[in-house]
Protein backbone atom coordinates (compact mmCIF):
# COMPACT_ATOMS: atom_id res chain seq x y z
CA UNK A 1 0.00 0.00 0.00
CA UNK A 2 2.64 2.48 1.08
CA UNK A 3 4.02 1.41 -2.16
CA UNK A 4 1.72 2.43 -4.28
CA UNK A 5 1.23 5.76 -2.58
CA UNK A 6 4.48 6.65 -3.28
CA UNK A 7 4.59 5.65 -6.95
CA UNK A 8 1.11 7.67 -6.91
CA UNK A 9 2.90 10.43 -5.50
CA UNK A 10 5.75 10.56 -7.79
CA UNK A 11 3.85 10.47 -10.88
CA UNK A 12 1.32 13.58 -9.76
CA UNK A 13 4.97 15.13 -9.08
CA UNK A 14 6.31 14.40 -11.97
CA UNK A 15 3.32 14.54 -14.54
CA UNK A 16 4.03 10.46 -15.62
CA UNK A 17 1.70 7.68 -15.86
CA UNK A 18 2.42 4.54 -14.30
CA UNK A 19 0.76 1.06 -15.41
CA UNK A 20 0.25 -1.26 -12.49
CA UNK A 21 -0.61 -4.97 -13.03
CA UNK A 22 -2.29 -6.72 -10.39
CA UNK A 23 -4.74 -9.30 -9.84
CA UNK A 24 -5.97 -9.23 -6.84
CA UNK A 25 -6.46 -5.51 -5.31
CA UNK A 26 -7.79 -4.43 -1.92
CA UNK A 27 -10.73 -1.99 -1.88
CA UNK A 28 -8.34 0.94 -0.14
CA UNK A 29 -5.77 0.29 -2.94
CA UNK A 30 -8.57 0.06 -5.48
CA UNK A 31 -9.43 3.65 -4.83
CA UNK A 32 -5.70 5.02 -5.58
CA UNK A 33 -6.59 3.95 -9.53
CA UNK A 34 -7.31 6.29 -11.97
CA UNK A 35 -8.31 4.54 -14.71
CA UNK A 36 -8.77 0.56 -15.28
CA UNK A 37 -8.10 -1.72 -18.03
CA UNK A 38 -9.99 -5.16 -17.13
CA UNK A 39 -8.99 -7.87 -19.37
CA UNK A 40 -10.85 -11.29 -19.77
CA UNK A 41 -10.25 -13.99 -21.75
CA UNK A 42 -6.86 -12.15 -23.36
CA UNK A 43 -9.41 -9.48 -24.36
CA UNK A 44 -10.11 -6.10 -22.82
CA UNK A 45 -13.46 -5.38 -21.53
CA UNK A 46 -13.15 -2.46 -20.00
CA UNK A 47 -10.78 0.83 -20.41
CA UNK A 48 -11.03 4.08 -19.10
CA UNK A 49 -11.56 6.31 -15.99
CA UNK A 50 -13.00 5.07 -12.89
CA UNK A 51 -16.06 6.97 -12.52
CA UNK A 52 -17.16 5.02 -15.94
CA UNK A 53 -17.17 1.68 -13.86
CA UNK A 54 -20.50 1.90 -12.24
CA UNK A 55 -22.50 2.14 -15.47
CA UNK A 56 -20.07 -0.01 -17.10
CA UNK A 57 -20.82 -2.66 -13.86
CA UNK A 58 -24.45 -2.34 -13.86
CA UNK A 59 -24.82 -2.58 -17.72
CA UNK A 60 -23.17 -5.67 -18.36
CA UNK A 61 -23.29 -7.72 -15.34
CA UNK A 62 -27.24 -6.23 -14.46
CA UNK A 63 -26.89 -6.20 -10.96
CA UNK A 64 -26.57 -3.51 -8.52
CA UNK A 65 -22.85 -1.72 -8.07
CA UNK A 66 -21.48 -3.26 -4.93
CA UNK A 67 -19.93 -1.14 -2.13
CA UNK A 68 -16.79 1.09 -2.76
CA UNK A 69 -14.41 -1.47 -0.38
CA UNK A 70 -16.27 -4.60 -2.02
CA UNK A 71 -15.30 -3.43 -5.86
CA UNK A 72 -12.46 -5.46 -6.46
CA UNK A 73 -13.27 -8.74 -5.65
CA UNK A 74 -16.74 -8.54 -7.42
CA UNK A 75 -15.54 -7.45 -10.44
CA UNK A 76 -13.04 -10.30 -10.69
CA UNK A 77 -15.99 -12.27 -9.54
CA UNK A 78 -18.25 -11.05 -12.29
CA UNK A 79 -15.44 -11.11 -15.05
CA UNK A 80 -14.57 -14.50 -14.33
CA UNK A 81 -18.39 -15.43 -14.75
CA UNK A 82 -18.64 -13.34 -17.99
CA UNK A 83 -15.94 -15.87 -19.69
CA UNK A 84 -18.41 -18.66 -19.16
CA UNK A 85 -21.92 -17.06 -19.58
CA UNK A 86 -20.64 -15.01 -22.38
CA UNK A 87 -21.44 -11.20 -21.15
CA UNK A 88 -19.40 -10.25 -23.66
CA UNK A 89 -20.14 -9.58 -27.05
CA UNK A 90 -17.69 -9.32 -29.50
CA UNK A 91 -18.37 -6.28 -30.98
CA UNK A 92 -18.87 -4.40 -27.39
CA UNK A 93 -15.51 -6.11 -27.32
CA UNK A 94 -14.29 -4.19 -30.22
CA UNK A 95 -15.52 -1.19 -29.58
CA UNK A 96 -14.41 -1.12 -25.99
CA UNK A 97 -10.78 -1.92 -27.46
CA UNK A 98 -10.56 1.30 -29.98
CA UNK A 99 -12.17 3.14 -27.28
CA UNK A 100 -9.17 2.15 -25.03
CA UNK A 101 -7.00 3.28 -28.03
CA UNK A 102 -8.21 6.60 -28.35
CA UNK A 103 -7.86 7.38 -24.83
CA UNK A 104 -4.60 6.03 -24.55
CA UNK A 105 -3.49 7.87 -27.30
CA UNK A 106 -5.28 11.12 -25.44
CA UNK A 107 -2.99 10.55 -22.34
CA UNK A 108 0.37 10.12 -24.38
CA UNK A 109 -0.30 13.13 -26.55
CA UNK A 110 -1.17 14.99 -23.24
CA UNK A 111 2.36 17.71 -22.86
CA UNK A 112 4.85 16.74 -20.02
CA UNK A 113 5.95 19.84 -18.55
CA UNK A 114 9.32 18.46 -17.17
CA UNK A 115 10.36 19.61 -13.65
CA UNK A 116 12.78 22.84 -13.50
CA UNK A 117 16.16 21.91 -12.90
CA UNK A 118 16.09 23.59 -9.33
CA UNK A 119 13.29 20.96 -8.72
CA UNK A 120 15.49 17.72 -9.63
CA UNK A 121 18.33 19.84 -7.70
CA UNK A 122 16.48 19.82 -4.43
CA UNK A 123 15.24 16.18 -5.11
CA UNK A 124 18.29 14.64 -5.36
CA UNK A 125 20.15 17.17 -2.49
CA UNK A 126 17.46 15.78 0.08
CA UNK A 127 17.82 12.45 -0.74
CA UNK A 128 21.53 11.85 -0.64
CA UNK A 129 21.04 14.37 3.04
CA UNK A 130 18.30 12.00 4.24
CA UNK A 131 20.04 8.61 3.31
CA UNK A 132 23.29 9.48 3.96
CA UNK A 133 23.61 11.64 6.75
CA UNK A 134 19.33 11.86 8.51
CA UNK A 135 19.42 8.47 8.31
CA UNK A 136 23.33 7.69 9.42
CA UNK A 137 23.83 10.07 12.00
CA UNK A 138 25.90 7.01 13.78
CA UNK A 139 28.21 7.77 10.47
CA UNK A 140 28.12 11.33 10.58
CA UNK A 141 29.59 11.28 14.82
CA UNK A 142 31.43 8.77 14.28
CA UNK A 143 33.54 10.90 11.53
CA UNK A 144 33.49 13.94 13.70
CA UNK A 145 34.05 11.98 16.64
CA UNK A 146 37.44 10.16 14.88
CA UNK A 147 38.61 13.97 13.29
CA UNK A 148 38.52 15.72 16.59
CA UNK A 149 40.15 12.37 18.55
CA UNK A 150 42.89 11.99 15.79
CA UNK A 151 43.89 15.96 16.28
CA UNK A 152 43.77 15.22 20.07
CA UNK A 153 46.32 12.86 19.48
CA UNK A 154 48.12 15.00 17.10
CA UNK A 155 48.00 17.99 19.61
CA UNK A 156 49.71 15.55 22.44
CA UNK A 157 52.11 14.39 20.34
CA UNK A 158 53.14 17.55 19.44
CA UNK A 159 52.41 19.52 22.82
CA UNK A 160 52.66 23.31 22.24
CA UNK A 161 55.84 22.57 20.15
CA UNK A 162 55.07 25.91 18.46
CA UNK A 163 55.35 28.37 21.14
CA UNK A 164 59.45 29.85 21.01
CA UNK A 165 61.51 29.82 24.07
CA UNK A 166 60.61 33.54 24.50
CA UNK A 167 57.65 35.79 23.82
CA UNK A 168 58.28 37.22 20.08
CA UNK A 169 61.36 35.29 19.73
CA UNK A 170 62.21 33.06 16.76
CA UNK A 171 61.79 29.13 16.68
CA UNK A 172 64.89 27.59 16.53
CA UNK A 173 65.39 25.52 12.78
CA UNK A 174 64.73 22.01 14.47
CA UNK A 175 61.79 22.83 16.16
CA UNK A 176 60.35 24.53 13.13
CA UNK A 177 60.90 21.51 11.46
CA UNK A 178 58.65 19.68 14.12
CA UNK A 179 55.73 21.94 13.78
CA UNK A 180 55.65 20.77 10.05
CA UNK A 181 55.98 17.23 11.18
CA UNK A 182 52.51 18.48 13.08
CA UNK A 183 50.91 20.10 10.09
CA UNK A 184 51.76 16.70 8.37
CA UNK A 185 49.89 14.65 10.67
CA UNK A 186 46.87 16.86 9.90
CA UNK A 187 47.09 16.55 6.22
CA UNK A 188 47.03 12.81 6.59
CA UNK A 189 43.70 13.05 8.49
CA UNK A 190 42.33 15.10 5.88
CA UNK A 191 43.36 12.68 2.85
CA UNK A 192 43.30 9.43 4.81
CA UNK A 193 39.89 9.89 6.56
CA UNK A 194 37.37 10.17 3.64
CA UNK A 195 38.17 6.62 2.31
CA UNK A 196 35.62 5.45 5.03
CA UNK A 197 33.20 7.01 2.52
CA UNK A 198 34.04 4.79 -0.33
CA UNK A 199 30.98 2.13 0.56
CA UNK A 200 28.78 5.25 0.18
CA UNK A 201 29.97 6.76 -2.60
CA UNK A 202 29.60 3.00 -4.29
CA UNK A 203 25.89 2.96 -3.66
CA UNK A 204 25.89 5.88 -5.19
CA UNK A 205 27.11 4.68 -8.04
CA UNK A 206 24.86 1.72 -8.53
CA UNK A 207 22.28 3.66 -7.86
CA UNK A 208 22.79 6.73 -10.22
CA UNK A 209 23.59 3.59 -12.94
CA UNK A 210 20.05 2.58 -12.45
CA UNK A 211 18.36 6.34 -12.97
CA UNK A 212 20.44 7.32 -15.72
CA UNK A 213 18.76 4.85 -17.87
CA UNK A 214 15.39 7.13 -17.02
CA UNK A 215 17.08 10.15 -17.51
CA UNK A 216 15.98 11.31 -14.37
CA UNK A 217 18.45 13.56 -13.88
CA UNK A 218 22.39 14.72 -15.19
CA UNK A 219 25.56 13.69 -13.52
CA UNK A 220 26.34 17.03 -12.89
CA UNK A 221 23.22 17.88 -10.30
CA UNK A 222 24.41 14.63 -8.04
CA UNK A 223 28.07 16.20 -7.80
CA UNK A 224 27.09 19.39 -7.00
CA UNK A 225 24.50 17.98 -4.12
CA UNK A 226 27.08 16.04 -2.59
CA UNK A 227 29.72 18.53 -2.64
CA UNK A 228 26.92 20.84 -0.80
CA UNK A 229 27.04 18.16 1.48
CA UNK A 230 30.73 16.94 2.26
CA UNK A 231 31.16 20.79 2.46
CA UNK A 232 29.07 21.07 5.83
CA UNK A 233 30.56 17.94 7.33
CA UNK A 234 34.15 18.72 6.25
CA UNK A 235 33.13 22.24 7.87
CA UNK A 236 31.97 21.04 11.04
CA UNK A 237 35.13 18.39 11.26
CA UNK A 238 37.75 21.66 10.48
CA UNK A 239 36.33 23.36 13.05
CA UNK A 240 36.63 20.52 15.89
CA UNK A 241 39.95 19.68 14.63
CA UNK A 242 41.38 23.18 14.68
CA UNK A 243 39.78 24.22 18.06
CA UNK A 244 41.57 20.96 19.55
CA UNK A 245 45.05 21.34 17.58
CA UNK A 246 45.87 25.34 18.11
CA UNK A 247 45.54 25.41 21.61
CA UNK A 248 47.59 22.00 22.22
CA UNK A 249 49.86 22.52 19.85
CA UNK A 250 50.61 26.62 20.53
CA UNK A 251 49.76 27.60 16.44
CA UNK A 252 49.21 30.62 16.82
CA UNK A 253 50.89 33.27 14.24
CA UNK A 254 52.30 35.89 16.90
CA UNK A 255 51.85 38.80 14.12
CA UNK A 256 48.40 37.77 13.33
CA UNK A 257 45.13 38.24 15.65
CA UNK A 258 43.93 35.04 17.41
CA UNK A 259 40.73 34.89 15.26
CA UNK A 260 42.80 35.31 12.10
CA UNK A 261 45.07 32.50 13.40
CA UNK A 262 42.27 29.98 13.74
CA UNK A 263 40.39 30.44 10.57
CA UNK A 264 43.54 30.29 8.41
CA UNK A 265 43.98 26.79 9.75
CA UNK A 266 39.81 26.22 9.65
CA UNK A 267 39.98 27.23 5.69
CA UNK A 268 43.02 25.21 5.36
CA UNK A 269 41.72 22.02 6.39
CA UNK A 270 38.25 22.89 4.89
CA UNK A 271 39.92 23.04 0.97
CA UNK A 272 42.04 19.91 1.93
CA UNK A 273 39.39 18.02 3.40
CA UNK A 274 37.46 18.86 0.10
CA UNK A 275 40.64 17.35 -2.31
CA UNK A 276 41.26 14.16 0.04
CA UNK A 277 36.88 13.94 -0.42
CA UNK A 278 37.26 14.46 -4.00
CA UNK A 279 40.15 12.67 -4.71
CA UNK A 280 38.14 9.27 -2.87
CA UNK A 281 35.09 9.88 -5.07
CA UNK A 282 36.28 10.04 -8.49
CA UNK A 283 38.59 7.02 -7.87
CA UNK A 284 35.31 5.08 -6.59
CA UNK A 285 33.34 6.40 -9.66
CA UNK A 286 36.10 5.68 -12.31
CA UNK A 287 37.16 2.44 -10.88
CA UNK A 288 34.69 -0.85 -11.62
CA UNK A 289 35.09 -2.13 -7.86
CA UNK A 290 35.76 -1.19 -4.42
CA UNK A 291 39.10 -2.67 -4.17
CA UNK A 292 40.50 -1.58 -6.67
CA UNK A 293 39.15 2.32 -6.06
CA UNK A 294 40.52 1.59 -2.26
CA UNK A 295 44.27 0.13 -4.17
CA UNK A 296 44.10 3.34 -6.77
CA UNK A 297 43.38 6.15 -4.15
CA UNK A 298 45.43 5.21 -1.43
CA UNK A 299 48.40 4.70 -4.05
CA UNK A 300 47.66 8.44 -5.06
CA UNK A 301 47.47 9.68 -1.95
CA UNK A 302 50.82 7.91 -0.37
CA UNK A 303 52.88 9.05 -3.69
CA UNK A 304 50.76 12.87 -2.71
CA UNK A 305 52.07 12.90 1.15
CA UNK A 306 55.63 11.83 -0.19
CA UNK A 307 55.98 14.37 -2.13
CA UNK A 308 54.67 17.16 0.39
CA UNK A 309 57.88 18.20 1.42
CA UNK A 310 56.22 17.31 4.85
CA UNK A 311 58.70 13.83 4.92
CA UNK A 312 61.69 15.04 3.16
CA UNK A 313 61.99 18.89 1.84
CA UNK A 314 61.99 19.65 -1.34
CA UNK A 315 65.82 20.68 -1.64
CA UNK A 316 66.64 17.38 -0.41
CA UNK A 317 65.05 15.61 -3.16
CA UNK A 318 66.09 14.68 -6.24
CA UNK A 319 65.28 16.89 -9.63
CA UNK A 320 63.89 13.85 -11.28
CA UNK A 321 61.36 12.93 -8.64
CA UNK A 322 60.60 16.31 -6.95
CA UNK A 323 58.69 17.51 -9.71
CA UNK A 324 55.73 15.18 -8.39
CA UNK A 325 55.59 17.85 -6.26
CA UNK A 326 53.11 20.01 -8.38
CA UNK A 327 50.94 17.39 -8.69
CA UNK A 328 50.91 16.76 -5.37
CA UNK A 329 47.50 18.45 -3.44
CA UNK A 330 49.21 17.56 0.00
CA UNK A 331 52.12 19.80 -1.28
CA UNK A 332 49.47 22.92 -0.97
CA UNK A 333 47.76 21.61 2.12
CA UNK A 334 51.04 21.76 3.97
CA UNK A 335 52.26 24.95 2.36
CA UNK A 336 48.91 26.57 3.53
CA UNK A 337 48.73 25.88 7.30
CA UNK A 338 52.97 26.47 7.30
CA UNK A 339 52.39 29.78 6.00
CA UNK A 340 49.54 30.50 8.31
CA UNK A 341 51.70 29.79 11.10
CA UNK A 342 55.52 30.70 9.68
CA UNK A 343 54.33 33.71 6.94
CA UNK A 344 55.59 37.45 8.23
CA UNK A 345 57.19 36.09 11.56
CA UNK A 346 60.42 35.86 12.60
CA UNK A 347 60.40 32.32 12.00
CA UNK A 348 59.76 33.30 8.61
CA UNK A 349 63.12 31.55 7.13
CA UNK A 350 61.83 27.87 7.35
CA UNK A 351 59.57 28.69 4.71
CA UNK A 352 62.65 29.04 2.42
CA UNK A 353 64.85 26.41 4.18
CA UNK A 354 61.99 23.73 3.19
CA UNK A 355 60.61 25.33 0.21
CA UNK A 356 57.36 25.68 1.47
CA UNK A 357 56.76 29.34 -0.12
CA UNK A 358 55.45 28.21 -3.65
CA UNK A 359 52.77 29.69 -4.35
CA UNK A 360 53.58 31.99 -1.19
CA UNK A 361 49.69 33.06 0.60
CA UNK A 362 47.63 31.30 1.93
CA UNK A 363 44.62 31.90 -0.15
CA UNK A 364 46.65 31.26 -3.19
CA UNK A 365 47.58 28.00 -1.84
CA UNK A 366 43.78 26.89 -0.81
CA UNK A 367 42.96 28.20 -4.64
CA UNK A 368 45.12 25.69 -5.73
CA UNK A 369 43.19 22.76 -3.69
CA UNK A 370 39.54 24.27 -4.62
CA UNK A 371 41.12 23.80 -8.17
CA UNK A 372 42.19 20.05 -7.85
CA UNK A 373 38.85 19.67 -5.93
CA UNK A 374 37.07 21.06 -9.87
CA UNK A 375 39.08 18.76 -11.39
CA UNK A 376 38.26 15.77 -9.46
CA UNK A 377 34.51 17.03 -9.56
CA UNK A 378 35.03 16.87 -13.53
CA UNK A 379 36.56 13.18 -13.08
CA UNK A 380 33.28 12.33 -11.09
CA UNK A 381 30.57 13.84 -13.69
CA UNK A 382 32.73 12.07 -16.89
CA UNK A 383 33.22 8.97 -14.97
CA UNK A 384 29.16 8.63 -14.34
CA UNK A 385 28.25 9.68 -17.39
CA UNK A 386 29.62 6.31 -18.70
CA UNK A 387 27.97 4.60 -16.03
CA UNK A 388 25.66 1.45 -17.40
CA UNK A 389 23.38 -0.23 -15.43
CA UNK A 390 24.45 -3.71 -15.44
CA UNK A 391 21.61 -6.24 -15.07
Amino acid sequence: MAVVKLLKNLCQIRQVAAALVIHQPSGELFELFDSLVLLSSGKCVFSGSLEGLPDFYRDTFKTDYPAQHMVPNRLLKEATAGEAEGFFDEDVLEQIHRQGLLETKALTSRPRIPPTTWVVFTTVFTRNLTNHYVRNLGNVAARILLYTALSAIDGAIFWQVAQPESEGGALPLASSLVVIGAFTFLIMISFLLPFAMIPIFVFDKKFFAAESALGLYSPIIYCISQALLETWILTICALCEACVIIPMGGFWNPVLPRWGAFFTVCGSLIASGLAGSGLVLVCTMVFPSQDLAFLAGSGVVTVALGVSGGFVPFPSMEDWISWLQWVSPCKYSLQALAIGQFGNSNSEIILEVSALNTPNSVSANIGVLLGFYVVFTVGTVLALSRQREVR
